[in-house]
């Protein structure tokens, strides 16, 4: 659970702009906070690979809207991620945590 607790605080406060030219929609931050999730930026900050991230699609567009989304890591551990909409085109991871029922195999 060490590794865990790493993983979170590396990615707190992880954000990411919209590569939209004009405001983004509601699909916009669903497709970007995927990109994002899977990016080889936060490959770096968690250390390992995100894979088939998805996300809901958020209720709005509006700053300080909630969406979660997940992705499974390299060791096949599924994470949800809590990404709040911080800007007109601007995402924000504020929490992640392991899926329920997620078993450790660190061995």
């Amino acid at each position: 659970m060490i590794w865990s607790r790493r993983y979170v605080a590396l990615l707190m406060g992880a954000s990411s702009l919209l590569g939209v030219a004009c405001s983004a929609g509601a699909t916009d931050f669903v497709r970007e906070g995927e990109t994002y999730l899977e990016s080889d930026e936060m490959a770096r900050a968690a250390g390992y690979r995100l894979l088939g991230a998805r996300c809901q699609t958020p209720a709005s567009v509006a700053l300080g809207t909630m969406y979660q989304c997940t992705a499974t890591d390299e060791r096949g551990y599924t994470w949800l991620f809590d990404l709040e909409i911080t800007g007109s085109r601007e995402l924000t991871v504020q929490d992640v945590a392991p899926a329920p029922g997620t078993r450790w195999n660190d061995g």
